[in-house]
């Protein structure tokens, strides 16, 4: 896809979950809820500078953009029943992709530097690390009300996967209380 006065450049992309840290995150804040997409092309050499104008912009890749962002529109207003499964089991993969790589080495991070004096407080801020991340997970998972048809049998898949986050999320609590127990043994040595 290219356009007639733009660059001939490949089309190089790749998925991954957005960074933080960019223009995107006020929209991206839960209080907001915006769901959003994250579209870069790099390098470019006039990023955040002073020369960085809109006559700098390569045609081709602002409809590339344009055909991506429509085409992404386009998959959430079409979230029939039968695309829901996929759009919940996309989501728990990158909550549990999000959860094993931050928040879950953090908490057992916390209960295995604790010391005797403040054991019980890095239990008690690992638990609610570890329940906000869940949350947060369960709040993406639901996000999805926004866009699915609403029928009883959507209604139910989502109801389902936030059961299967809840129990997990207890699961989660559980580890990090029984380490913190561990943890407490230990010390007493």
């Amino acid at each position: 896809m290219w356009e007639k006065n733009g660059s001939r450049d490949a089309f190089r992309f790749f998925v991954q979950p957005a960074p933080s840290g960019s223009d995107h995150d006020p929209f991206r804040n839960p209080a907001v809820g915006v769901p959003s997409m994250v579209l870069s092309a790099w390098p470019d050499q006039w990023y955040h500078a002073d020369k960085d104008t809109v006559d700098k912009a390569d045609p081709t890749q602002m409809k590339r953009i344009a055909f991506v962002g429509a085409a992404a529109a386009w998959a959430a207003v079409q979230c029939t029943d039968d695309v829901l499964p996929g759009l919940l089991d996309v989501t728990s993969e990158f909550g549990w992709t999000r959860i094993t790589g931050n928040e879950l080495p953090r908490a057992l991070g916390m209960i295995e530097s604790a010391t005797p004096d403040n054991l019980n407080n890095q239990s008690t801020q690992a638990q609610n690390l570890i329940r906000t991340a869940v949350e947060r997970e369960i709040g993406a998972l639901r996000s999805t009300e926004a866009i699915y048809t609403g029928s009883a049998a959507a209604v139910q898949m989502v109801n389902n996967k936030v059961a299967l986050w809840q129990g997990y999320g207890a699961s989660l609590n559980d580890l990090v209380a029984n380490s913190a127990k561990i943890k407490a043994k230990l010390l007493q040595k």
